[in-house]
């Protein structure tokens, strides 16, 4: 069971390759010190085809926050990851003659600075439930004045920022500048030896997914004999073994997206509805309820009853120690906690609420990394901070992710071009929940599963947090006037 990882590293690398680049560029006048567009596709070979070609004579670009440190000239990398990045920030600097520079500080210093008018970095970047404060304390540039950002590019997930586009303005943006894309779409794993002891496998599954009939009824029907009474005291807690569970809110939040629908609905009059208790929502709700309380092979965990499904982060501990067939989480686990697995194992799509939904929907789990630009950037820097960011973002897409795959994935998967395709299906169906940006405060992107949690209908959760978004909302429209 070795090596799928190639598989999926080759995968990546012809799916990224093969993609179409629309680059939308603003218009700029050409000068000797101005670099003048072009309009040449993007080449396999060349990840900065499509950028001009310009010197910025060794001027710095300062990166604050969470994926800074990536960007540090580092030629002492051991690993295959950090040879990769390495390799970028080499080939970033010698073609655009830069010095990438690391500044501490996380959204709080990013803040202080900016209403302080202190230009202290060219770029920030933080988890998007966190970066709240960047955005609501009016700290942020828009982007779509930068120049050579090509946000239709793949590596800039179009469908995700026009989430966040509001009267043309794009104040942050989710792209490849890491791999927090990656890490962060939601998926389910499952073991694919325990799957045998209930006359199904791994093809079996593979086959229904790809078919188009992984749902949640038919999970509903297949984990009905998945119970077993591990400590045999006659009740039904977290050291018992089960065939689907869910019961932190990383793995609860994904639904209303899997199945179709959203908690916030960004209008054609780039207004937010909050729709966490509309009609489908409840449906989904409902029907993942019952499959959670009423089903044989199924178990919600209360906040009173978690137990020791909470041991590991993200509730690996019962997966790990197989006391669990379908495992919904995020793919962060496959490079982290599930390297630990002594089993094969194999990675879905959430499923789809019935037959009827045409297509698999992927979320953006709420660690995925935002990137944004101080109000504070001087005109005269527009371009130069537009090439770079746009040309580290094309480079990791082609050179880096794959490699990054490579490394994470190692020896977890079986050889085997199903799994690899599975992989294929789950990326391309990535999906951006608009109600992510306002992070934790009041928490609409949260309201579904606590509302899971806490056996509370949507209306009623809905009615909780309702009036404190709409305050949200009256300070969060102005800053894209």
């Amino acid at each position: 069971m070795k090596n799928l990882a190639k598989i999926i590293s080759a995968l990546l690398i012809v799916i990224i390759l093969a993609s179409a680049v629309s680059c939308a560029q603003t218009e700029k006048p050409t000068d000797q010190t101005t670099p003048s567009e072009t309009n040449e596709p993007v080449t396999e070979a060349d990840p900065f085809s499509h950028l001009p070609d310009v010197k910025f004579d060794g001027k710095s670009f300062r990166i604050s926050g969470q994926y800074g440190s990536d960007y540090k000239i580092n030629e002492t990398a051991t690993d295959i990851l950090s040879a990769a990045n390495y390799s970028r920030n080499l080939a970033i600097s010698e073609k655009y003659d830069v010095k990438f520079e690391t500044v501490k500080g996380d959204v709080n210093a990013f803040v202080d600075n900016v209403l302080g008018d202190i230009h202290f970095t060219e770029v920030g970047c933080a988890m998007v439930w966190l970066y709240g404060p960047v955005l609501m304390n009016g700290c942020l540039y828009n982007l779509r004045d930068l120049g050579y950002i090509s946000f239709d590019a793949d590596w800039w997930y179009p469908q995700a920022n026009e989430q966040q586009t509001f009267n043309n303005k794009t104040l942050a943006i989710i792209g490849d500048m890491d791999a927090s894309v990656i890490k962060n779409m939601a998926v389910v794993f499952f073991n694919m030896d325990l799957l045998n002891d209930y006359q199904l496998n791994s093809e079996d599954i593979y086959k229904i997914t790809n078919e188009g009939g992984w749902t949640l009824d038919y999970i509903a029907e297949i984990i009905k004999p998945m119970y077993k009474d591990v400590d045999l005291d006659g009740l039904r807690g977290s050291a018992d073994f089960y065939g689907f569970t869910c019961a932190h809110n990383m793995s609860l939040d994904p639904w209303p997206i899997a199945c179709g629908s959203r908690v916030a609905i960004k209008n054609n009059e780039d207004k937010i509805e909050i729709a966490l208790a509309s009609e489908k929502n409840q449906q989904i709700f409902d029907k993942l309820s019952a499959l959670l309380s009423t089903n044989s092979g199924s178990v919600l965990f209360s906040g009173q009853n978690e137990g020791d499904y909470n041991r590991m982060p993200g509730g690996a501990g019962m997966f790990l120690e197989q006391r669990l067939v379908f495992f919904p989480s995020y793919c962060e686990m496959a490079f982290n906690e599930l390297r630990e697995a002594k089993f094969a194992y194999g990675i879905l799509p959430y499923p789809k609420y019935d037959s009827e939904q045409t297509e698999y929907h992927t979320m953006i789990q709420d660690g995925v990394i935002e990137s944004y630009v101080p109000r504070t950037l001087p005109a005269e820097d527009a371009d130069f901070v537009g090439i770079i960011l746009d040309a580290c973002a094309s480079y990791n897409r082609k050179n880096v992710i794959p490699v990054y795959y490579d490394d994470a994935l190692k020896n977890r998967y079986s050889e085997d071009p199903a799994t690899a395709k599975m992989v294929d299906l789950i990326n391309g169906a990535t999906d951006f929940e608009t109600s992510i940006i306002f992070g934790t405060d009041p928490g609409l992107y949260y309201a579904f599963g606590q509302a899971m949690k806490a056996e509370t209908s949507l209306v009623v959760k809905q009615s909780e947090i309702e009036s404190a978004m709409e305050l949200t909302f009256s300070k969060f429209y102005p800053l894209f006037d």
